[in-house]
């Protein structure tokens, strides 16, 4: 190629970014996003470069104040990536998020942060009612991989749940504290469960597997100890087919999420 055809593609490329910089980010979602899209947004200033949205409706969760920053060098490679903060409610995220093939393909999580407050917790984990459970979450995410099939291929992400707390009509009770793995090895993923502290009322030592075809496997102990409440080690025993500790061995699917607590609980 010579000289001129090099300032040409190096011309065009930055004609490319300038196009992206300056178009409305209004734009976008007008063309994009219809009525029967699973993702809105509302009240979005700025452009597809660096923008912001009042909110954003993803499925049923709503998110507020989203704002993202979208990374030039990403797409000459075929990857939307950008740097993204929201907040739900009064819990906030903050993050990169990477899908490649212009959106089509694969989606990568790197570098973020989920600090999800006591009374958000409910919102975020699949606990079935009357059970309301609170207490501050923080996630902190390395890098997690999913494939177009949904599937988890990679995960390096640690989660940590403090002063744990069952509602159970107008009582509270303490449940301890619990620390989540995720890793990767030998083409697998990997999550762990465990109480950090023996004399905390739940005992919950948990260990998952997820298979590149989306098969997950659960094994280990859940249930509660001498120390927690009569009420609380009931409403447990209730849950866990009137036992008071139960071996959990479970064989699912990561792509059918709905099934998955029911399936621990009632799991032989």
């Amino acid at each position: 190629m010579g000289r001129i055809g090099k300032y040409t593609m190096v011309g065009a490329l930055f004609f490319a970014v300038f196009l992206i910089a300056t178009i409305p980010a209004t734009f976008v979602t007008n063309m994009v996003l219809d009525e029967k899209a699973p993702l809105k947004l509302y009240n979005v200033s700025g452009s597809v470069w660096s923008g912001k949205a009042g909110v954003m409706q993803l499925g049923d969760k709503q998110l507020q104040k989203f704002e993202w920053n979208l990374s030039a060098l990403s797409l000459i490679f075929g990857t939307i990536k950008l740097d993204f903060s929201f907040k739900i409610n009064k819990s906030t995220a903050v993050g990169t998020v990477g899908i490649a093939g212009f959106g089509s393909g694969a989606i990568t999580i790197e570098d973020t942060k989920l600090d999800i407050k006591s009374d958000d917790v409910q919102s975020v984990l699949p606990i079935p009612e009357p059970l309301v459970l609170i207490g501050p979450l923080k996630v902190n995410i390395d890098e997690v991989e999913i494939s177009e099939e949904m599937v988890p291929v990679y995960a390096q992400a640690q989660a940590q749940w403090r002063d744990s707390t069952a509602v159970i009509g107008d009582k509270q009770y303490d449940l301890g504290e619990f620390d989540l793995d995720a890793y990767s090895e030998d083409g697998k993923v990997f999550f762990t469960i465990k109480d950090l502290k023996k004399d905390d009322p739940i005992e919950a030592k948990l260990s998952s597997e997820i298979s590149e075809d989306g098969t997950l496997l659960v094994s280990g102990l859940l249930g509660t100890r001498e120390t927690a409440n009569k009420q609380l080690a009931g409403f447990a025993r209730m849950l866990l087919q009137g036992k008071q500790q139960k071996v959990v061995n479970y064989k699912g699917s990561i792509k059918e999420p709905e099934k998955i607590l029911s399936g621990i609980l009632t799991s032989k």
